[in-house]
């Protein structure tokens, strides 16, 4: 796993005007087209009993994706069982 490096606080690839936010960054293989990152929230809709996501949870991050954005889904449970009030599982 390749190291996180991150950018300094006053970000000289920016072009003028325009705000780092904006300016593509790679983190190991990922490119993002901009530094904008949603992060994770659950929603808690999953399907009972074995914790599928339901078409709500696919729509509600679909419309939040943008093209070479990064998005942190929901928490997922990674054991077997019931989990916290209908989070996802694997």
């Amino acid at each position: 796993m390749s190291a996180l490096t991150l950018p300094s606080a006053i970000d000289r690839s920016a072009p003028a005007g325009v705000s780092p936010l904006f300016v593509p960054l790679h983190i190991g293989d990922i490119a993002l087209r901009h530094r904008v990152v949603l992060g994770a929230w659950p929603l808690r809709r999953a399907l009972p009993p074995h914790g599928v996501p339901s078409p709500h949870m696919v729509a509600h991050s679909a419309q939040r994706a943008t093209p070479g954005g990064l998005m942190i889904c929901e928490p997922t449970l990674v054991a077997p069982g019931e989990g916290s009030g209908r989070a996802p599982g694997l």
